[in-house]
């Protein structure tokens, strides 16, 4: 009986002693109450949140600490600054009287707020309040957010989301969908809302970090893709289950870095596009691309398990795939020697297109002859003129047909797409 007394005595001591350190909440919830206000609108670019809550006083005043917590995202993906599980500090105020504060959020999320008093010992009062804001399914560039990178790659887009593009010239450097599967639309087509590679002091070697725009879902509609300088695809690398669709991708470039006669970073695979995946190209205009080794138009990887390129115009540059996977249909290639190249595989299907020789003979659907492009003062729109050899030739399919019922035209401006 001694001994248990003297235990608890001890433990007693202990105690008061303050060796067990850990932060405690002393008070219940409703000690005070934490307040917020802000404009439920779409969101596009950031929002202020404005917090307020009551008064109150605590002995040995420490701080007050408010933290919040993006319920929508995994913290691991989240920007810097987080504290434990994801929790991200807004403030540390020093001065006890404060009673509002404002924060300023960039996704449109379900976020949770608390407002913490802590004293000297850490122990702490708490507050807390869950707000949502309205989900963004659209963001205009330049009204809403100035670029395409900015937009593209903001918090407040997610998959199933929209990115339209505004006639006009974007001067942007690469960005990526990530894991988004969201959709890049240029309001008024590809002649007239153009994407181009800004050229920077720097750009002695093409960046290393992929293609310029890089996706492994989504679409790409209504873009032109001009002058990017990267690694492997030069305009586009497009993997997964990527649509590319009424685009025109031109003079871009591929290329491989090397230093004393070495190869320093490996590249150089598609200087228009690099595919793979399950990519589907339809109705776009390829157009004098570069590579400094192979598929200076489209390179198509290994990794490839059913690329389709329908309905496209290739000129100046050729195509080169490593994967059998592949299907043509509808599609001229013109200004090159037609071939994919001494050492690339035959793609599976190469039907009703416009080829030349060499692939008219291994797949007998395809045609020769005058395309009869319209030209213009500054080259080729690439739509045909009355008497061309590609005009009803297409696929003849009902599914191909042209928009006004008719047979499909080979070429970007035949098919269900084809009047862009």
């Amino acid at each position: 009986m001694i001994r248990k007394c003297q235990f608890l005595f001890i433990l007693i001591i202990l105690a008061g002693c303050n060796i067990f350190d850990s932060p405690t909440k002393t008070n219940p919830d409703d000690l005070f109450v934490l307040s917020i206000a802000y404009n439920n609108e779409r969101i596009t670019d950031k929002l202020a949140i404005q917090l307020s809550w009551s008064e109150i006083t605590i002995d040995n005043f420490k701080e007050i600490r408010i933290t919040r917590l993006n319920k929508h995202r995994d913290p691991d993906s989240y920007m810097v600054g987080e504290t434990d599980n994801g929790w991200i500090t807004v403030a540390s105020i020093t001065d006890e009287f404060t009673t509002a504060w404002v924060d300023t959020v960039k996704d449109d999320a379900p976020f949770l707020y608390r407002i913490e008093y802590y004293d000297e010992d850490n122990n702490y009062h708490r507050s807390e309040k869950e707000i949502t804001i309205r989900p963004t399914t659209h963001i205009t560039v330049p009204t809403d957010i100035i670029g395409v990178k900015q937009a593209v790659e903001s918090y407040i887009i997610d998959s199933s989301d929209t990115v339209f593009v505004l006639p006009g010239i974007y001067k942007e450097h690469s960005f990526t969908f990530g894991e988004k599967d969201l959709s890049l639309i240029g309001t008024e087509g590809a002649e007239q809302t153009i994407l181009k590679w800004i050229v920077r002091m720097d750009d002695v070697e093409p960046l290393t970090d992929g293609s310029f725009i890089s996706l492994s879902s989504g679409l790409l509609q209504g873009l032109g893709i001009l002058n990017g300088y990267c690694l492997n695809g030069g305009g586009v690398g497009a993997s997964g289950e990527s649509r590319i669709k009424q685009c025109i991708i031109r003079k871009n470039i591929a290329s491989h870095v090397t230093m004393g006669g070495a190869i320093k970073s490996e590249g150089g695979h598609g200087g228009g596009l690099h595919l793979s995946g399950q990519a589907i190209i339809e109705n776009c205009i390829i157009d004098s691309n570069e590579t400094s080794r192979i598929g200076s138009g489209v390179y198509i990887d290994e990794f490839a398990n059913d690329v389709k390129i329908i309905n496209c115009v290739l000129n100046a540059n050729d195509l080169y795939s490593e994967s059998p996977n592949v299907s043509i249909e509808n599609t001229i290639i013109t200004g090159v020697s037609p071939t994919v190249g001494s050492n690339s595989v035959l793609p599976t299907s190469i039907n009703y297109s416009h080829t030349g020789e060499q692939w008219t003979g291994q797949y007998p659907t395809n045609i020769t002859g005058e395309l009869l492009f319209k030209r213009l003062t500054d080259g080729v729109n690439y739509h045909l003129l009355p008497g061309s050899v590609c005009i009803d030739t297409g696929n003849p399919d009902p599914v191909f047909n042209d928009p006004d019922g008719s047979r499909n035209d080979i070429g970007a401006y035949g098919g269900p797409l084809g009047d862009w």
